[in-house]
């Protein structure tokens, strides 16, 4: 599981992206991964404070095939909240990836092409 950086955002000295507690969000998760001969792309996000919920989007060639969204604003007050969102990222993550293994959303993605 890869974490990408975005512009803008810092990294911890462990290459983690940091909670600043001023209402910043933790930078997200993006996979790439092979599936029956093609390439998804699964990237996690937080909304942070001011959307406590953690989103999961599941794409092939820039179509979205599969999503998830956990909300967690019962967590807001917690004082390990950077903890408990960064758990609930990594898992909400490896959950999507191994539901695309799994075949969970070969139902929703489009049919090769020879183009493609």
């Amino acid at each position: 599981m890869a974490v990408q950086q975005r512009p803008g955002s810092e990294l911890d000295s462990l290459g983690r992206p940091w909670w600043n507690g001023g209402g910043a969000v933790l930078t997200g998760f993006n996979s790439n991964t092979e599936y029956q001969g093609r390439v998804f792309h699964v990237q996690t996000e937080d909304g942070g404070e001011a959307r406590p919920y953690v989103t999961t989007h599941v794409f092939l060639e820039g179509t979205v095939v599969a999503s998830t969204r956990l909300d967690y604003p019962s967590d807001l007050k917690s004082s390990d909240l950077s903890v408990r969102v960064r758990e609930l990222m990594e898992r909400q993550h490896a959950t999507m990836l191994d539901g695309l293994k799994r075949g969970e959303w070969d139902s929703s993605i489009p049919e090769k092409t020879h183009s493609s």
